[in-house]
Parts: structure tokens; C-alpha cells; sequence
């Protein structure tokens, strides 16, 4: 039987005079070498039941949209007491890492890392007298926070150099643009000096546009400064892309957008490039999977952009990138974090047939796409979003009808369609999928991609496996799934792209589409 360790740091003691600690834990109680790591240091016998986690690409019965998390408690046994000044203790926000040994007898070289994470809590809710219980949650909590702390002071009263608003802005975030944009809103953060602001940060290019007329580029500076000194004829404006900010020469006829670029290089604007900058923007560059960017970067390389004006949180934003090229984000059991998309079954990393299958768990599961399974006929994928929803009185009636017409859109929509498959399927679906990609080509390969992905057979099947067989089945890994029927007597490529660890059973529940 498998003996399981955990490693847990809490703030013990009062407030003046107390410390972090580090406690160590296991199912069977060892103690290690002088030679191991960590040394000499006794794993007290007190885990009655590790917990799971159970995580999904894209949430359950979904191969589209945001994934999920969820980490289970972990029980530990307290029948005399001896853990009951924990209760006094800080464990929220702190680090817990849970380990397994396939054999007991085994070393710590030996461990195999099944979750990094943090502590809500440990509480005593039931059987108060004999377990303590250790609430968890997976690291994707350190994501779902705004991903823009800097707020506007509003202590800009006059002309002169400075960006920080007036008192309608004060306590409102500033502006974010990733990847490109197009017609960004500005943020009037000097009305008496005309300045703008589109990004809190250095950007690679401002094409400003007054009433949907664009207006004349008048040069750079590297300063807020010399972009409040600059003398700028009308129809002109003149940028400081080291802080995301504009100059108009004069005062503008109706609503001031901007197309910005975020990201020197072209192969900086794809999706998995974006997701890495966001990601170290929030502080956590050190945690990313570069593998896993690089990967997804090479596999999808189409622009995309981003404009961020309020507090959305960076898990969210993340999402909604990766959603642009059927993406997903995920914390691996090391902590770090990592990036891949939804592709067709490759190459299997393992086999699973009927003998490695748990009787009677296996289960045929109704998808929850739009469809519920059926193969697509048709995919409508939106694109090049424009970030200001122009209305009539915004946009300068010297334009061309067409020009406004295109300004009144939200986006583009491509298509890619096979009518044959309603031959078959008359209640075949149409599938709209909204992306943020802002290249047409792009954009029209994506769609031809997920109309392959989609207008064939899938099926959605879960399956119980024991843990020892189930380590090489990661989220988003192809396996064989060899059955003697459903059509699968040959074997069935399949992506994981749900995965259920029990631990105390030692049970894994793979759900597995394809």
C-alpha cells in the first residue's frame, strides 16, 4: 500500500515572538536518513486520509471554456490531542505539498510530487475530538486576482507633466493592452494637456483615430515630460510608448480610441506569449511551464489581443486568450503552470483495456457542448474584435458609409462549414466561438481546425484505473482505449482531458474524449 506525505508550513505562536514552521506528515510514520532530504526529520503518522484532486481542461463534459480545480481535505488523525494547538495557528495562504511512496519501504528519493497548493484552513468541523481537517486549494486561486493593481490618484488639476487623472478617476485602474488591439478606448488622463493613456506600460506602437478618423502621427518621446512640452499641430498627435501614452494637437471632435501593439515581435502576439507576459505581470513568471508555452506558441502562433479596463481578474483574462485558440491553463502537480490546447487524439502515452479498468466504471458521458455531442456542420469564429462599440454619434460624418459601417462592428466573423455532415446528422450544430485573434488568416485556420475537431464522431467516456497505471495519463496526454465493443475492438485515440485522483483509494477517474 502506498504510504502518502505531506509538508505543511503554518505561523505558530503569538504574534510577537511566533515563526513560520514547516510540519511533516505521512500515512505510515517514517523517519529519514542523514543522507535524504529533508534530513533526519520524523514524518509523524497522522494522515487518515489524503484528500484527491480532481481537475478538468475545460470543466465537466466541456472541451470549450474555463477549466477547473478542486482539491479535497485532507483528514488528520488527532484522538489524543496532540494537534489541538493547531487550531490556534495560521495556515491560511500557506504552502502544502503532498507526496506519495509506492512502497513503504522505499526512500524519499522515491516520492512522487501529487500536489503543490496552498491552505484555507484546518478545522475541527466534524468529529472534532478525534481529526482536524485541512482545507486546500489548487495555485490557480493566485490567478484569480485582478491583474491590474495601479490605480489613477485623480491629482492631475492642471496643465503641466502629469498622467494621474482628475478626481473622476481617481480609485480606477489603469488601462492594460496585450498582444494588438483596435480601437482601444483612451483614457483622458490630462484633459488640459490633451494626454491619453492606453497602457500602463511600454507598448510598440499608437495609431490614434478622433471620431473614426485617424489623425496624423507626430513622432515619440521617451518622457511624460517632453509629451507635455511638445508643440503639436492640429490633426496631429505625438506618443510616449514607454508609458502607453498620447498627445493630441488639438482638442478632439468626438471619442478618442487608439490601435495599440503590446510585444516587440510578431511571435510575442500569440496566444501562449500573451498568457506568459500576464502571467509574469501578476509576479508569477517564475512558476510558467516554458516547455508548455513554447509548445503551444509554435502550434498556434496567430496574433491575438487583449484590452483590460477594469478589475478583471488574470485567470480570467488568461481564459479568455487561450479560449481564441481552444486553449487551457493548469497547475501541474510541481505548482508550475502551465499552457496547451484541445487537438485531436496524437500519439498514445499508454494503453488502457478492459483489464486495467476497474469493473464496471466504465461510463459513456453526454457531452455539455453546444450540440451535446452531435458533430458540427458549421463553425462561425469571431475575430479582429474592435474594443469601443462605436454608435452613430461617435463616429465623424465626413466618412465613407462603408468606413462607418465597419466602425459600428464589433468584430469579423469567418467561417468553415461541411454541409455533408447534416446528410447524416440533421440536427447537426452550428458552433460560434468568440476569439480574440485580430489576423483574418489566422483566424480562418482556427476555424477549418476546431470544424475538423468537430464535425466527427467523439465520444466522452470515463473510466477507473489504478493509480500505479495512471501516471503517464496527464491533462490534455493522448491514450488507446481498447474495449470489446462501442467500435473500440482496434483501439480508440483519446485526449484526457479530465482526471480524478483519489488517494486514499488509489483510484483515478480519467475522462477521456476523442
Amino acid at each position: 500500500m502506498s504510504e502518502y506525505l505531506i509538508t505543511l508550513d503554518a505561523w505558530s505562536g503569538p504574534l510577537a515572538g511566533g515563526g513560520l514552521v514547516t510540519r511533516y506528515l505521512s500515512t505510515h510514520g517514517r523517519a529519514s536518513g542523514p543522507a535524504e532530504v529533508p534530513a533526519n526529520t520524523l514524518y509523524e503518522p497522522r494522515i487518515s486520509d489524503p484528500g484527491f484532486i480532481e481537475a478538468s481542461l475545460f470543466g465537466a463534459g466541456r472541451t470549450f471554456g474555463a477549466g477547473s480545480v478542486t482539491a479535497g481535505e485532507v483528514v488528520l488523525s488527532n484522538a489524543d490531542g496532540a494537534l489541538d494547538g493547531w487550531l490556534d495557528d495560521g495556515f491560511d495562504g500557506r504552502a502544502i505539498r503532498i507526496d506519495r511512496i509506492a512502497d513503504p519501504r522505499l526512500g524519499l528519493a522515491m516520492a512522487e510530487r501529487l500536489f503543490t497548493g496552498t491552505m484555507e484552513a484546518v478545522d475541527a468541523t466534524s468529529d472534532a475530538l478525534t481529526s482536524l481537517r485541512l482545507r486546500l486549494y489548487d495555485r490557480r486561486v493566485d490567478l484569480d486576482q485582478p491583474i491590474q493593481a495601479a490605480r489613477y490618484g485623480g491629482t492631475t488639476a492642471a496643465a503641466g507633466a502629469s498622467a494621474d487623472g482628475g478626481p473622476d478617476l481617481r480609485g480606477k485602474v489603469k488601462p492594460l493592452v496585450f498582444g494588438r488591439v483596435l480601437k482601444a478606448p483612451a483614457v483622458s488622463v490630462n484633459p488640459h494637456n490633451l494626454i491619453y493613456q492606453v497602457h500602463d506600460g511600454a507598448v510598440s506602437s499608437i495609431s490614434v483615430y478622433d471620431a473614426g478618423v485617424p489623425l496624423t502621427d507626430d513622432g515619440d518621446v521617451a518622457s511624460l515630460a517632453a509629451l507635455a512640452a511638445a508643440v503639436i499641430p492640429g490633426g496631429r498627435y505625438r506618443t510616449c510608448r514607454a508609458l502607453g501614452l498620447f498627445r493630441l494637437g488639438a482638442a478632439p471632435y468626438r471619442t478618442v480610441t487608439a490601435d495599440v501593439t503590446e510585444g516587440g515581435a510578431l511571435a510575442d502576439r500569440s496566444a501562449a506569449r500573451v498568457v506568459e507576459r500576464m502571467l509574469i505581470r501578476m509576479g508569477l513568471g517564475a512558476s510558467v511551464d516554458a516547455v508548455s508555452v513554447a509548445a503551444l506558441a509554435a502550434a498556434a502562433p496567430g496574433e491575438v489581443g487583449i484590452f483590460i479596463g477594469d478589475e478583471r481578474s488574470g485567470l480570467a483574462a488568461m481564459q479568455d486568450v487561450l479560449a481564441s485558440v481552444g486553449g487551457w491553463l493548469l497547475t501541474a502537480p510541481t505548482g508550475a503552470i502551465q499552457v496547451g490546447r484541445l487537438a485531436a487524439p496524437g500519439v498514445p502515452v499508454m494503453e488502457i483495456g478492459e483489464g486495467q479498468i476497474e469493473a464496471r466504471s466504465l461510463r459513456l458521458l453526454r457531452v455539455s457542448d453546444p450540440g451535446e455531442g452531435l458533430p458540427a456542420w458549421r463553425v462561425v469564429l469571431r475575430h479582429r474584435r474592435q474594443w469601443h462599440q462605436y454608435q452613430a454619434g461617435d463616429v465623424a460624418e465626413m466618412l465613407p458609409a462603408d468606413v462607418r459601417a465597419d466602425l459600428a462592428r464589433d468584430a469579423l466573423d469567418v467561417i468553415a462549414e461541411a454541409p455533408a455532415v447534416r446528410s447524416r446528422h440533421p440536427l447537426a450544430p452550428e458552433l460560434t466561438i468568440d476569439t480574440l485573434l485580430t489576423d483574418g488568416t489566422a483566424a480562418a485556420a482556427e476555424a477549418a481546425r476546431r470544424l475538423a475537431l468537430y464535425s466527427v464522431r467523439r465520444d466522452l467516456v470515463a473510466v477507473d484505473v489504478p493509480a500505479e497505471v495512471a501516471g503517464a495519463a496527464r491533462l490534455g496526454a493522448s491514450v488507446r482505449l481498447t474495449l470489446s465493443r462501442l467500435g473500440y475492438q482496434a483501439g480508440r485515440a483519446m485526449v484526457v482531458i479530465g482526471r480524478r485522483d483519489q488517494w486514499r483509494d488509489g483510484l483515478v477517474t480519467l475522462t477521456l474524449w476523442g
